[in-house]
């Protein structure tokens, strides 16, 4: 235990001051803070309204090439002003 915490001290003290600062210790906060569940985030998203069609269209047996899945995404897309 004692030696996971001083590999934790030897990393930190080997960054540069501005690196130590700037991730602000076990205070470190990445990204922006949302009130909304991961599932209400991810349903917000303009692409999550074709989900449904990007499935069908995954499981359908016309497409078998990732390549191929690729274009039909980017048709429905454009389709959709995404």
């Amino acid at each position: 235990m004692l030696a996971a915490n001083s590999r934790g001290n030897m990393l930190t003290m080997d960054m540069p001051e501005w690196k130590r600062n700037i991730l602000g210790g076990s205070k470190a906060s990445f990204g922006k803070k949302e009130k909304k569940s991961i599932l209400e985030q991810r349903q917000s998203l303009p692409i999550y309204k074709l989900k449904a069609e990007l499935v069908k269209v995954r499981h359908s047996c016309c497409v078998k090439s990732p390549e191929s899945i690729l274009s039909v995404v980017v048709e429905m897309i454009n389709e959709h002003s995404l």
